[in-house]
């Protein structure tokens, strides 16, 4: 796989640096490979906007690998300053990612001043991944957003918990 390091300013002027692996022809090994996948912050799935078979192999990686879900992750669709060609998957980029509700897919080009864009959009997804995970308002698989507020809940309970144990076994020792 090729690598790419990139440095990124963050709106309010953080810096921080993307360090991008392409899968390449690794791919199915390391999309197998639960500890590989654990060190991935999260997963960018790209294509070619102009390609109608394009996006059809995404949406077949994460039919065959239903642990991706685990991963927060962005959607990319390079090359918009072609023509954009409706996909000949079931179902088109926008309406997919909405499904999983999620952003709609980021369309860049090289050849447009907002590529720096993308990078950042994926730098913020990495730092607070629970903006990055597929969303089911179905109350079943709860989205990465609600997982995070739950988990925020159970520790700040933990915690008084522990404050009042503490404060009762002090007010007990008086």
């Amino acid at each position: 796989p090729r690598t790419a390091v990139n440095s990124v300013e963050l709106p309010g002027g953080k810096q921080c640096t993307l360090i991008l692996e392409e899968l390449g022809e690794l791919e199915p090994a390391i999309l197998e490979n639960q500890a590989k996948l654990a060190a991935c912050d999260i997963l960018v799935y790209i294509y070619d906007s102009s390609d109608p078979d394009s996006f059809a192999h995404i949406s077949a990686l994460r039919t065959q690998y239903g642990h991706l879900d685990d991963l927060p992750a962005l959607y990319v669709a390079l090359k918009a300053d072609r023509d954009k060609t409706m996909q000949r998957g079931e179902v088109q980029p926008e309406d997919y990612t909405a499904g999983l509700g999620m952003n709609k897919p980021l369309h860049v080009s090289v050849t447009w001043a907002s590529i720096s864009e993308l990078f950042v959009r994926i730098a913020e997804a990495a730092m607070w991944p629970a903006t990055a995970f597929p969303k089911n308002e179905e109350g079943g698989g709860d989205g990465g957003l609600d997982r995070m507020s739950l988990y925020m809940a159970l520790g700040a309970t933990v915690c008084a918990g522990a404050a009042f144990l503490a404060i009762w076994r002090r007010v007990g020792k008086v």
